[in-house]
């Protein structure tokens, strides 16, 4: 087989050993932190989870020694089990961030703040080693984003993302770098949606990736060797994760930052989600003002119109859920239980979404989700497209992208995701939609019967533009015939509302506050604001919760 054109695993390590802190503009490294807080608070978080105490279970009885800190439970360990134990609690609730395209705060944050810590490196270092990941994962996310998996299934990444930053904090330069990618993408991680969506080997989905990325980079230090055309060989990765490459969306590198897009999720749970429940939050107020308090069995039916990517997100959830056991874990996906939560308890958080509460709840949250209707609104799935269309362009994806090779993705995809493929008819009824509605997008779209000869780049792209609009509209029918009505068209936290800063402040501070008390939460967000001059180490002992409250409850 042929390699991927304008495709190179060694400018990617380039780029990733040479960038410096200055070359990076002030407001990626504003986002960088603000990335780094909500990661921290997610991982606090998954104390109310009994998956996450069973990680720490097994770590406690068999990793070694070491001073590396896992935040949530102020416990040390080596490094690597650590690493692994904060990554796995930052999944536990489904509560990360996520750029486009993909998830890449798990090896992006703890590898560089981590492994940082290990090496004595300075805030400035850290954080360019943190951005580093972010831009490179994400673009190998983008690359392969016509593939058998989607979203946090695009583990991978994090082969990149600890890769290049432990190499960055290990000082490795190009050629090392471009080994260390070629040993961490030798074995690439495949994850797999039933080991995803409803068990607790979801927590794993980042951390094992991100540690065999780590031991790339120790590995190439060390002067092992691996591919260093691994990404875009004939017989290499993108060909076998990509039923058709994007190369180039690993372009633009340094000048069309990615981070830009970093979303922030204000509630634990898939980010589709997040649209239904600032509304469902806002019209409860309104619900709670006219009718005096809110009585699930006085609803009549909730009506949910949302984008295709939501409507199918729902649907993979459903295979998953078991009403007699509900869990974070296979509820995190679903819309209906979710939005019934948020009705019922007023908050969307870690402590209602505890295993304990759940099973508490669920005579009352089960029906009350019962009630509610998913619909595929074709406006909102089109204005996601109109906003990718006009931001970025949709030829920078599908540029020569033939009529016979869109067929022949399809037929791939349909063979490889089976029932885990959009509903039948959506993607035909999409396109037509498409067709009658936007004729001129869908002839950049399928240019041509030729593929194209100029390449087209990331080089000018401005992803500060990219709002990535997940819009749903909720209708609350009671019995009694009162309606409430209302639509969210970007969720809270997205870097587009221009709230991202506030909203990793205030996830920070909720969750601090149960681990480690009013006192020290009110602490964490200046400590990361001026991590300059605190330093690594005082920051994340800042972030650490007093080793006697191991069990996660509030000190004060």
């Amino acid at each position: 087989m042929n390699p991927v054109p304008h495709v190179s695993t060694r400018a990617l390590a380039e780029w990733a050993a040479s960038v410096t802190f200055a070359d990076i503009p002030p407001r990626i490294v504003r986002i960088a932190r603000a990335q780094a807080a909500s990661v921290f608070a997610s991982s606090h978080a998954a104390l109310e989870t009994e998956d996450a105490h069973q990680v720490l279970t097994a770590l406690r009885k068999h990793a070694p020694a070491g001073n590396s800190p896992v935040l949530a439970t102020g416990e040390t360990f080596h490094l690597d089990s650590a690493l692994l134990a904060n990554c796995a609690l930052g999944m536990a609730l489904d509560y990360d961030d996520y750029l486009f395209m993909g998830h890449t705060g798990h090896s992006a944050v703890w590898t560089a703040w981590l492994v940082g810590l290990q090496t004595g490196a300075s805030v400035d270092e850290i954080l360019t080693a943190q951005i580093v990941a972010n831009e490179i994962g994400g673009r190998i996310g983008a690359a392969c984003i016509l593939g058998p998996q989607n979203g946090q299934l695009w583990s991978h990444i994090h082969l990149a993302g600890a890769a290049l930053a432990a190499g960055r904090l290990f000082h490795l330069n190009a050629e090392q770098m471009t080994h260390a990618l070629g040993i961490a993408f030798a074995q690439p991680n495949y994850g797999l949606f039933p080991g995803f969506m409803g068990p607790g080997s979801k927590l794993l989905t980042a951390a094992t990736p991100t540690l065999t990325g780590l031991h790339a980079a120790r590995f190439a230090e060390a002067g092992l060797t691996g591919n260093t055309a691994i990404l875009e060989d004939g017989k290499g990765f993108l060909r076998h994760f990509s039923y058709r490459p994007i190369p180039s969306m690993l372009s633009g590198l340094g000048r069309a930052w990615l981070t830009d897009t970093l979303a922030i999720k204000p509630y634990p749970g898939c980010a589709y989600i997040d649209t239904a429940i600032d509304t469902v939050l806002r019209m409860r107020e309104r619900i709670l003002a006219d009718r005096g308090g809110f009585d699930a069995e006085a609803v009549e039916s909730i009506r949910i119109d949302a984008s295709l990517l939501t409507t199918e997100m729902n649907r993979l959830s459903t295979e998953h859920l078991d009403e007699d056991n509900l869990l974070p874990v296979n509820i995190n996906f679903n819309i209906p239980i979710n939005v019934a939560l948020a009705l019922l308890e007023g908050e969307l958080t870690a402590r209602v979404l505890s295993d304990e509460h759940l099973r508490r709840r669920r005579d009352v949250l089960v029906p009350l989700s019962r009630k509610v209707d998913l619909h595929h609104e074709w406006s909102h799935t089109l204005a996601l497209l109109d906003d990718l269309h006009a931001t970025l362009g949709v030829q920078r994806f599908f540029h020569g992208f033939t009529r016979s090779e869109a067929r022949w993705v399809a037929a791939r995809a349909k063979r490889d995701l089976g029932h885990n493929a959009f509903e039948a008819g959506e993607i035909g009824r999409l396109l037509k939609a498409v067709l009658r509605d936007r004729p001129a997008f869908l002839r950049t779209l399928l240019p041509g019967r030729k593929r194209g000869a100029a390449s087209v780049t990331l080089d000018d792209a401005d992803f500060s533009r990219v709002r990535l609009p997940f819009a749903a509209r909720v209708t609350v029918r009671f019995q009694d015939g009162a309606t409430y009505t209302d639509e969210s068209r970007l969720p809270r936290g997205a870097a587009a509302n221009g709230d991202l800063e506030a909203v990793a402040q205030e996830k920070l501070l909720r969750e601090l506050t149960f681990t480690c008390g009013t006192e020290q939460a009110g602490r964490a967000w200046d400590l990361l604001a001026n991590a300059e001059r605190y330093g690594a180490r005082a920051v994340l002992a800042g972030l650490t919760v007093p080793l006697a409250n191991e069990a996660g409850r509030p000190v004060n």
